[in-house]
């Protein structure tokens, strides 16, 4: 509904703080699921193109580039609820 590119962002460094220099944010980006699957099948660089793009206007990042950043695929990943399907299931 949002037109987001990503799932959703998890502020990685503010649950476990150590996981970034003082001077920097870790975040984890989920992309594709259930509702833009083709999101995930994108090139990495398109990904993180999109993600960070993503990541400055939501979170007013100034920064052109991330320091670090990885794309990890998990192609049979936990499935994820289906609010629509479940709402239309007669029991």
């Amino acid at each position: 509904r949002e037109g987001r590119f990503a799932a959703g962002h998890i502020w990685s460094s503010s649950i476990f703080p150590d996981c970034a220099p003082p001077d920097a944010v870790l975040f984890t980006t989920f992309v594709g699921g259930q509702q833009n699957p083709d999101n995930a099948r994108q090139p990495d660089e398109i990904i993180l193109t999109r993600v960070h793009a993503e990541l400055a206007e939501a979170f007013g990042i100034s920064a052109p580039a991330p320091r670090w950043r990885n794309v990890v695929r998990w192609p049979r990943a936990i499935p994820q609820y289906d609010a629509r399907r479940a709402a239309a299931m007669r029991y």
